[in-house]
Order: C-alpha cells, then sequence, then structure tokens
C-alpha cells in the first residue's frame, strides 16, 4: 500500500494498528490506472472504526466516490482534499480542504475545521485570486462541535490584504464551532465582533487599525471573550453560592 512520501488505497479499507503507513506519507484514496491513453482514477473508501486512531499528514479524497467513514480519530498534521464524501460520528483533526470545481476556471476551496483545528501557517489565505485565467474562492468553515485554533506566533488574515470587508465576509468566513486565538486574527475595519461567532483564547485581533483584547471575568461571566477600547461589557454574576469579587 506504500510508497515513498505516498500511501495509496484501492477498493475498501478498514484502519487497523497493523496498516503499515508511515507518518511520513500522505493517504491517496483512489486507483490510479491506464487504459491504454490517459491516465484515470477510481475512487476508494477508508473505514477508521470506533475506538480506533489514524494519523497522516494528509488525506487526499482525490476523486468523487471517493469515502472517509469515520467512527474513530483521524489526525491530519496537513488537512484534508476532499473530492468526495467524509461521513460518520469520529473526530477528524485537520484543517480540511475541500476543492469544489465549479468550472474549469472557477474553483471553490472551502477550508472546514473538523473536531479539534489547527490553523498552520501558510496551509489557506482566504478570498479570491485570479491565476492563470482560474478564479480560486477560498473560505474557512467552523461548523458546530468543532473549533479551529490559531497557535500563538501565527496570524489568519481575514482580509486578503484589504479586498474583504465587513459587508463581504460572510462570503469567506463561518463560524458555527468556536475560534480560538492564540496567535491573531484580522478582521476588516468596522466589523462587529458579535457577527464573528464564539471566539476564544488568549491573542489578539485587530479589526481594522483597532485592538480587541481577551476579556477574562472571575466572580461571574461576561457576555463577550474580546472587546475593543470602548466597547461595553456586559457582567452576569455568579449563582449566589458562587459568589465572588469581581474582576475583569
Amino acid at each position: 500500500m506504500t510508497s515513498v512520501g505516498s500511501a495509496y488505497i484501492c477498493g475498501s479499507l478498514v484502519w487497523n494498528e497493523s496498516i503499515p503507513a508511515p507518518s511520513t506519507a500522505f493517504i491517496n484514496l483512489s486507483l490510479l490506472y491506464f487504459d491504454g491513453s490517459a491516465w484515470n482514477r477510481l475512487p476508494a473508501s477508508l473505514t477508521i472504526p470506533s475506538g480506533v486512531e489514524a494519523e497522516t499528514p494528509a488525506l487526499y479524497l482525490s476523486v468523487p466516490g471517493s469515502r472517509l467513514i469515520n467512527d474513530g480519530m483521524l489526525t491530519c498534521a496537513i488537512g484534508i482534499r476532499n473530492y468526495g464524501s467524509i461521513e460518520g460520528s469520529g473526530t477528524v483533526n485537520a484543517s480540511g480542504q475541500t476543492r469544489q470545481v465549479i468550472e474549469e476556471s472557477n474553483r471553490q476551496d472551502k477550508f472546514t475545521a473538523h473536531g479539534d483545528a489547527i490553523f498552520h501557517a501558510g496551509f489557506t489565505t482566504i478570498g479570491t485570486t485570479d491565476t492563470n485565467g482560474i478564479t480560486t474562492k477560498s473560505e474557512i468553515i467552523i461548523p458546530a462541535g468543532t473549533s479551529l485554533t490559531i497557535p500563538k506566533n501565527v496570524t489568519l488574515d481575514a482580509t486578503a490584504k484589504g479586498t474583504i470587508t465587513k459587508d463581504t465576509l460572510a462570503e469567506y468566513y463561518t463560524n458555527n464551532g468556536t475560534l480560538v486565538v492564540n496567535g491573531a486574527a484580522i478582521f476588516a475595519d468596522d466589523t462587529d465582533l458579535s457577527k464573528l461567532g464564539t471566539i476564544t483564547g488568549t491573542g489578539q485581533i485587530l479589526i481594522g487599525s483597532s485592538t480587541a483584547y481577551p476579556v477574562t471575568a472571575s466572580g461571574g461571566t461576561a457576555d463577550t471573550s474580546f472587546a475593543k477600547e470602548g466597547d461595553t461589557i456586559t457582567l452576569s454574576p455568579a449563582a449566589p453560592s458562587q459568589s465572588q469579587p469581581w474582576q475583569v
């Protein structure tokens, strides 16, 4: 199944501890074959049973029909490129990339957080680019029940160097889970923090030229986890038995 730098899965495979895929190999769910005139790919499937952990730098569901059936845990340090389907009730720890080719000259990349994903420096830049006549739109999606963490010393630029505004951000950024900012995140000027979904962490958020800082409250809860200078924070006291002096 393995070769230097890659591991091709042909047909249907159930992951187990005997799989000889090295930790440095990318897993590719496809069968590559030559029909006499051109190279083609057939879809394949990988099943990770409940209680089983699998790890690979990257997973490629290379063709429509390729399937990841995950009821265990899959960790991908780089991510997933998905032309097929991800199914099951398990956890994928990766910043997963879904590329949907709408037309040959019009592509859409959706970087979806599965499980507790890590945003890797240089992995993706959201926005729209035009290269050699191919237009690619890239966006980040954090589904409910998942998180995307920006590590210390890593920056997510959600302005695409100024081309994404507060009015167009929703086309490129969807947060129904939790964005954990331990590094930095940059959003367009006048972006409403309340529209960015749940954000936690110890890092820094830049709204244009303004900085939003983490809010930590003891003795109760605050209605926001980040706030800019001049923002109003609503504090709710803890239960009487847990009441302590406020500290913000």
